[in-house]
């Protein structure tokens, strides 16, 4: 009786390619303050400690109230829009000029004196705007489409 023999692959030549040595950065440890003993810390101590480590939050910025008026109208090339009226820095008799603030907004602000503006917008502090003499409440923002 013949017996068979089974025969396998076989085994393919494995080859290693050696890579070149790379630079390992030392390896940072993070570990905890240890208390020695004997010693105790106040709590002024904890405090400095733990203000470092918390993330502030960024400060409120808290300053006077403002009152702004703010007029969207084109009136052309080298005019400026000046106010006129009652409040702080205002008066009927001459304008203050107002800022430019790009897409077609005039503004003006001043800090909110407890009382309310009455005002009204000219073009070079010649020419009216229509209408009645508008209102804004002291700390509020108004803003308008004026007519001319």
């Amino acid at each position: 009786m013949s017996t068979k023999r089974e025969t396998t692959p076989t085994a393919e030549k494995k080859t290693t390619v050696k890579k070149a040595p790379t630079e390992r950065k030392p390896a940072v440890r993070k570990t905890k303050p240890v208390q020695e003993e004997g010693l105790q810390t106040t709590p002024a101590a904890e405090a400095k400690v733990a203000t470092k480590t918390a993330r502030k939050p960024a400060p409120e910025k808290s300053g006077p109230p403002v009152t702004r008026v703010m007029a969207y109208v084109d009136v052309g090339l080298g005019n400026t829009l000046f106010l006129r009226g009652e409040g702080p820095g205002l008066s009927w008799e001459s304008g203050v000029p107002m800022q430019w603030t790009g897409e077609g907004c005039w503004s003006w602000s001043a800090e909110a004196g407890g009382e309310e503006i009455t005002f009204k917008v000219l073009i070079n502090d010649q020419h009216w705007s229509g209408g009645d003499n508008l209102k804004v409440a002291s700390g509020d923002t108004a803003s308008f489409t004026p007519a001319f």
